[in-house]
């Protein structure tokens, strides 16, 4: 069995790399546009590993680079459905851990290619998306259908951030929304907080996966004054700035180089049912964002591979339980706790 993954060598697919060695018998190949990069990072596990360069944007070459791959894992956004249209007409097995709702779109939008070829497409895949989705459908199935979800991260600036996961959110400061913020309870340690509307896939999928009305996700940091500069980009219009990739690149180095806060993220899933009284919450709080998307990534492929998933193109919640996951978050130190009590 060869797992590719796209982008392992940044910081989420490096860790799922690792991962997936450490815990299986799967040949990993380490790929990406930057060879020597993608090279030294498969040395680190001798002969479980190689590497393969690619550059999404040149369809000839997908032949040769998907050439003996079972699955592949894409750690990146990619600009359009080129690649993941490739990996299916080839039946092979494919799995996206973007945050973008676009890109899941396109590759939702291959659902009949993925059945005409027997095979398996899995999205929404780590934290948020992922985990949210999994625990927005938990509290929807205590009231069996639901009016609103509203699902929340806050993240720890103290976070060692990769370079692609930082650019996409910074990039997101200055969206705006007819409703751009929410006072929300986040757990013992951080209590009531405002969070702002951000472009988490998980609102928008969620919306067509699970029997509800609305979702809307919405993002913090641990420093409150850091949360409310999100605000404060907004009120004065400045998106054009931080989405200009010269400033976040710089700002990206910044945040890199002086960790503002802990390592502590938490994520909560408030459902509000359809009739008076009908509101459920629950919380999962950890340490190192980065890592536990890796994990739970390398956890849902496991799954696929020992599995006989259905085929087309799923989102986790379709496929996956919370509680498939709970054992490993928490002996990963991840906390969950309902509104009325712990798991």
């Amino acid at each position: 069995m060869s797992v590719l993954i796209l982008g392992g060598y940044g910081n989420i697919g490096s860790m799922i790399a690792r991962f997936l060695i450490e815990k299986s018998n799967v040949h990993v190949i380490v790929a990406g546009r930057r060879y020597t990069q993608a090279q030294a990072e498969a040395n680190k596990y001798g002969e479980r590993a190689t590497a393969r360069e690619i550059d999404v944007g040149s369809v000839e070459n997908y032949d040769n680079v998907l050439t003996d791959v079972d699955l592949v894992v894409t750690c990146f956004d990619l600009p359009d459905d080129r690649f993941p249209r490739a990996c299916l007409e080839r039946s092979i097995n494919y799995v996206d851990i973007s945050a973008e709702p676009d890109v899941l779109s396109n590759i939702e939008a291959l659902d009949d290619l993925a059945r005409e070829h027997h095979t398996t497409a899995l999205i929404s895949v780590g934290l948020m998306p992922g985990i949210s989705n999994l625990m927005a459908k938990h509290g929807v199935e205590k009231f069996g259908e639901a009016k609103r979800v509203d699902n929340v991260a806050l993240l720890g600036l103290g976070e060692v951030f990769g370079s692609a996961s930082a650019n996409w959110t910074i990039s997101h400061y200055g969206d705006r929304y007819a409703v751009n913020r929410i006072e929300i309870n986040m757990g013992e340690e951080f209590g009531v907080r405002t969070a702002y509307r951000f472009a988490f896939a998980d609102q928008y999928m969620i919306e067509k996966t699970l029997p509800i009305g609305e979702a809307f996700s919405w993002g913090c940091y641990d420093r409150v004054l850091s949360t409310h500069f999100i605000g404060l980009v907004r009120i004065l219009r400045l998106g054009w700035l931080f989405r200009n990739p010269a400033f976040r690149n710089w700002l990206v180095s910044v945040i890199q180089k002086f960790r503002f806060g802990s390592d502590v993220f938490v994520l909560t899933s408030r459902v509000t049912g359809n009739l008076p009284g009908q509101v459920y919450q629950s919380w999962l709080r950890g340490k190192g964002e980065a890592k536990i998307t890796a994990l739970i990534a390398t956890e849902s492929i496991l799954k696929l591979i020992q599995s006989r998933p259905p085929t087309g193109v799923y989102h986790s919640e379709q496929i996956f339980s919370l509680k498939t996951f709970i054992p490993l978050l928490s002996s990963e130190g991840v906390n969950f706790v309902e509104s009325h009590g712990e798991w």
